[in-house]
């Protein structure tokens, strides 16, 4: 019975380090442009895997035009 309040007693110690640990972060803006950049374009292709990977795209195509193989860089 010990043994199983010790594991407990980690795992929540190490769930408050985690939350902890997270919450200290900063989830402020990026400030140089190289991050702005990989911001934009990020937001950019999630916009369009959105848009492209709906269910009304996917089923209303044939089925190699709805592929993500064409829009890859």
């Amino acid at each position: 019975m010990v043994t199983l309040g010790v594991f407990f007693g980690l795992l929540l110690c190490v769930i408050a380090a985690i939350v902890w640990k997270v919450g200290r972060r900063g989830s402020g803006p990026t400030e140089n442009i190289e991050g702005l950049r990989i911001e934009q374009e990020r937001r950019s292709a999630a916009d369009s895997a959105r848009h492209s990977f709906n269910a009304i795209a996917q089923h209303d195509t044939l089925p190699t035009r709805g592929d993500s193989h064409r829009d890859k860089r």
